[in-house]
Order: C-alpha cells, then sequence, then structure tokens
C-alpha cells in the first residue's frame, strides 16, 4: 500500500496521457485511492493517502482554533484560512490503477506548466511532484 513503509526517493517521471507510473519506491499496488494537495503558493503537488489527508487537515483546523482562543486569530481570520484550506487549496483524489499509474489533476499540470515530465521526490508517506525545469533541477539534485 501507498506510503506503507518510508517513502525514499527521487525520480524522473514520463507524463502519459496526464498519468504517471508511481515509483517502486512509493509501495503503491492498484485500487489505492491516492490524493492530490496543491495551491496557487506551491511550486509542487502533494500525494497521500486519505487518512494522512484528514490528520492533516484536523491538524491545521485545530492549530487554528487554538489560536483563536488565545487571542492570536480573529474568528474572521479563522474563517478566511477555513475557505483556503476548502477553497484555495485543491483536493483531489485518484485510484491507482492496474499499471501503477495515477492520473494528476489537470488543475496541478496548469499551474506548475507540467507538460511532459515530472520529477518525484519521496518525503516519508507522501510523494512529491514537481516540474521538471531548471528552478526544479537547481533545488533538487538527481
Amino acid at each position: 500500500m501507498f506510503g506503507e513503509k518510508e517513502i525514499i526517493g527521487i525520480k524522473n517521471l514520463r507524463l502519459n496521457k496526464n498519468r504517471i507510473s508511481l515509483p517502486s519506491f512509493t509501495f503503491a499496488e492498484p485500487k489505492d485511492e491516492l490524493f492530490f494537495i496543491f495551491d496557487h503558493k506551491q511550486q509542487h503537488m502533494i500525494l497521500l493517502q486519505e487518512e494522512e489527508l484528514m490528520t492533516t487537515l484536523d491538524r491545521i483546523r485545530n492549530d487554528l482554533k487554538e489560536k483563536v482562543s488565545l487571542g492570536e486569530l480573529s474568528y474572521k481570520e479563522y474563517l478566511r484560512y477555513q475557505r483556503y484550506l476548502y477553497g484555495i487549496m485543491c483536493i483531489e483524489g485518484h485510484k491507482v490503477d492496474a499499471q501503477k499509474r495515477i492520473l494528476i489533476p489537470e488543475r496541478g499540470l496548469k499551474q506548475l506548466n507540467i507538460k511532459d515530465d515530472v520529477i518525484a521526490v519521496g518525503k516519508g508517506t507522501r510523494l512529491l511532484i514537481y516540474p521538471n525545469n531548471e528552478e526544479t533541477l537547481s533545488r533538487i539534485k538527481l
């Protein structure tokens, strides 16, 4: 199952009909349902399991609620962050197919200007997906 063990590795992947073949170091299996997270500020997408997605969103919501209770954040600002979590941030789920490929959301491809290749970087229980361009290559050593 995807992320069952620590995901460690870097691989250049060819985009084919908006799909990528998931590297073996992700431990992905057919029918795993995975979620992409990205927003207009990020320069990469994050691929993770639903359980981790929900844990991450719950942690963010709880942190925001605590800031409101401590007076560090107004309720109006809290609502603005909530809209961000559910509006601007795109969360889209897809199942891994029989060939261990996954469809990359069209919105992510457009926002990151991905045309042919991506760079996949394993990080714990997540897979980070970057556009394969000079900026990315200067930050990541393959």
